[in-house]
């Protein structure tokens, strides 16, 4: 790799920590780590998770037992999901998923559509 690449990934890098919603995004994934409700409404949701798959491993998804285990997990994770902190970062998930996906549509889409460079391709 030359300088003047090095220096443009360098440059690129940089641009993105400095971005808002990157900046966003990691504040509140900060905030999400040391948020105990949030803790204690992933931990619940894990172990509800947990309980479903060994379940899963004892009896048919269409038994009793699966469908109570598999509530209790929908019920755990919608807990989970509806936290405002959760939201705050959900939403700001998106918008920085979206920056990737536009970076990675400007600098790859040329090599996902071959012919549109005007080269042939075998």
């Amino acid at each position: 790799m030359n300088a003047l690449t090095e220096n443009k990934l360098l440059e690129l890098k940089e641009a993105i920590a400095a971005d808002p919603r990157v900046k966003a995004l990691e504040e509140l994934e900060k905030e999400l780590s040391q948020d105990e409700e949030v803790l204690s409404l992933s931990k619940a949701k894990d172990e509800a998770e947990k309980e479903y798959n060994e379940v899963l491993r004892v009896f048919a998804a269409e038994s009793v037992k699966a469908k109570e285990a598999q509530k209790s997990l929908f019920a755990a994770k919608l807990a989970l999901d509806e936290h405002p902190l959760v939201k705050r970062y959900n939403a700001a998930f998106v918008a920085v998923k979206d920056l990737y996906l536009l970076m990675d549509d400007i600098l790859f889409s040329s090599f996902r559509h071959p012919h549109s460079c005007g080269g042939k391709h075998a």
